[in-house]
């Protein structure tokens, strides 16, 4: 009996012996299969002609003499703005600039006398096509963007400058301004979603500068086609697809830092986010930190390719789709959660809802713009927008909240179109309240 038990217990150490001899192998040969994955995956990634490394994000040389972008930061140079210039430029951003108030008036005069070589800049980029701030995108997550902010406060003294020309009389100057701030916002479409948002927040800017200006004056049928047409022609939900692609680039570049700086990645990771991770200690290059890493790559690649997947769906559409990302990503382990939900924060529908808003922007500004023609050349806005249709000889653009025409209605001597905004529902032409932006219609409003 007592033979049998040592028997049984020398196998069953040479069991677990050969086991553990093995558990490496075993782990080396999961990290390499895992690997293959992440590599077939990659591959098909760039025979789809997407970017898989964030220097594939660069854009064709621009020549000097054709680069907005030079133009651009001679600009910001040139501003002149106080912390009590920015406030009021701030309020004209909300619609809040009282144009008839004598003080606010004189400040306004003084403000783009000040600022009138920035703005002389300002409008030739504008005119510019082309427009490269010849980033080093090989900087990946290292990689910052200071000029955004320049561009903002470039497109808040343009919306300044043309409601403060309409209300002297210089419709046809203010007019112009308005054009350019639709123009400046191309200057933010890099394939980064902070570029993007940026570029809506102008377009936001552009809309509520230009309702201003319409309501203020009568520009020409041909100036208001022309312009009508141009902001047509803006496509963002093709730049937010590619701009998700941009994002995965990115993303990638940082397991690229994970496996030569395991440590340096974590903590560049943590650095990005202003909330407390769950991040493991650093991976060590061995098997199983390699298949770590490799698990982590595919678990990301799997998420942003429903985030790209979605990102070409209006949001109306987007809150439908179950499992959300924002589901996915609760469903993967906690231990796993902190890399992926960081890398994949870029939510579709945030920016969708964005992305939205801004469309909105430029489809009741397109309309606004197309009313105001028709009235210059019959005496009077249409009864409906199917009358306008027939007019401008060409498909109104749809409201993106709905899915439907823009609401459209006559209100005293002008006229009131408005999209039903993020909250989908018809809230009757009324604008949000203050600092809740995702409730209300998206409004342009012309009272003359």
């Amino acid at each position: 009996m007592g033979g049998r038990v040592l028997r049984a217990g020398k196998w069953a150490l040479l069991v677990l012996g050969t086991a553990l001899a093995l558990s490496p192998l075993a782990t080396g040969v999961r990290a390499w299969q895992a690997e293959g994955r992440v590599r077939r995956a990659l591959n098909q990634i760039a025979a789809a002609g997407a970017p898989v490394k964030a220097t594939q994000l660069v854009r064709p040389p621009v020549p000097d003499a054709e680069n907005a972008a030079i133009i651009y930061r001679k600009a910001f140079r040139a501003m002149r703005l106080s912390e009590r210039d920015k406030e009021l430029l701030a309020r004209i951003a909300w619609g809040g600039f009282d144009a008839a108030d004598p003080a606010i008036a004189a400040q306004a005069k003084e403000i783009l006398k000040r600022n009138a070589e920035a703005l002389q800049l300002i409008h030739r980029a504008s005119a510019m096509p082309r427009c490269d701030f010849r980033l080093d995108w090989s900087k990946g997550w290292d990689l910052t963007f200071p000029y955004f902010a320049g561009l903002r406060s470039s497109s808040t003294l343009l919306a300044f400058e043309s409601v403060r020309l309409a209300h002297v009389g210089r419709a046809d100057e203010a007019f112009d301004s308005c054009a350019a701030n639709f123009r400046l916002a191309s200057a933010a479409d890099e394939p980064i979603l902070i570029g993007q948002l940026v570029r809506y927040a102008i377009i936001g800017m552009a809309s509520r500068a230009l309702g201003a200006v319409l309501c203020q004056s009568q520009p020409s049928a041909a100036a208001c086609r022309s312009l009508s047409a141009e902001t047509a022609r803006t496509d963002l939900t093709r730049a937010l697809v590619k701009t998700m692609e941009g994002e995965r680039a990115m993303g990638l570049s940082f397991f690229d830092l994970l496996r030569s700086d395991p440590a340096g990645a974590i903590e560049t990771l943590t650095g990005a986010c202003a909330e407390p991770l769950r991040l493991p200690n650093p991976p060590a290059p061995t098997f199983s930190g390699n298949l770590w890493i490799a698990s982590e790559e595919l678990t990301y690649l799997e998420t942003m390719d429903r985030v790209i997947t979605q990102a070409a769906l209006p949001y109306r559409e987007a809150v439908t789709v179950h499992p959300s990302v924002d589901e996915v990503l609760r469903a993967i382990p906690w231990r796993r959660r902190g890399i992926v939900t960081v890398l994949a924060v870029v939510a579709p529908t945030l920016a969708q809802k964005s992305r939205d808003r801004a469309l909105a922007n430029l489809g009741l500004a397109q309309v606004s713009l197309l009313l105001k023609a028709y009235r210059a050349t019959h005496g009077a806005y249409p009864a409906s927008l199917t009358e306008l249709r027939g007019f401008a000889g060409c498909p109104l653009p749809s409201d993106p909240f709905s899915g439907r025409r823009f609401v459209y209605r006559r209100e005293g001597a002008g006229f009131v179109v408005y999209s039903w905004g993020p909250n989908l529902k018809d809230d009757g032409g009324v604008p949000p309240p203050a600092k809740k932006p995702d409730e209300g219609d998206v409004v342009l409003r012309c009272l003359r």
